[in-house]
């Protein structure tokens, strides 16, 4: 029998991901089934099934396959040479992706996985090893400034980081509800507010 490449098994992967996710915009998480992707992917049952043998092993894939992205994001955002400018890369990277064309038609899936997570355990252990994929660079970002005085050493790494996420989602909630509103208009917000307001000992020789 022929071996099966790695591309063509990583290309069967994404196609079955990629329709759970047009799937869950459509029908939301919890009323979509295995049949529906199945038959979404132009694929039987039994060949989804060799890669994933359930809706929550597939979301499991897609979440950790952002991660690697992110770590190179987190890695740029760390070697900046300020506590400020840290900061604004990191505001811009909490916003990138409501900027993208795709946001419309996916953002719903997060709000539908965040109500899942509340009574499906499987989901919420998803969800928080996202969260800890997300929380963990933020905290060192935040202890490393803290260690060069930038920063007030008042502020507790790990409530900003869960603040960060907190920030994200609510933002991402007005957005899919409210579509008259802009990220821009929400970015001008968080850069006046954050930046001058909530910080007002933020070290500013830098900027």
């Amino acid at each position: 029998m022929p071996k099966v490449s790695k591309v063509h098994l990583e290309s069967r992967r994404k196609q079955i991901m990629q329709a759970a996710l047009v799937c869950t915009a459509r029908k939301g998480f919890h009323q979509t089934t295995m049949r529906d992707i199945c038959k979404e992917a132009k694929m039987s049952i039994g060949a989804v099934y060799n890669y994933y043998k359930s809706k929550e092993e597939i979301l499991a894939a897609i979440t950790k396959g952002g991660r690697q992205a992110k770590k190179l994001i987190f890695d740029r955002i760390n070697a900046c040479p300020s506590a400020r400018e840290s900061l604004r890369e990191l505001f811009k990277y909490t916003f990138l992706a409501y900027k993208d064309i795709s946001f419309r038609t996916y953002g719903s899936i997060d709000l539908e996985v965040y109500g899942e997570a509340s009574r499906n355990e499987k989901i919420r252990q998803i969800m928080l090893e996202e969260y800890d994929a997300l929380m963990k660079p933020m905290v060192r970002i935040i202890q490393r400034w803290q260690k060069e005085k930038e920063i007030r050493d008042d502020i507790d790494p790990h409530y900003f980081a869960h603040y960060m996420i907190a920030i994200s989602v609510g933002i991402k909630i007005q957005l899919l509800v409210q579509p008259e509103l802009t990220v821009e208009g929400f970015e001008d917000v968080v850069e006046k507010a954050f930046m001058e307001t909530v910080w007002p000992t933020l070290n500013t020789e830098h900027t």
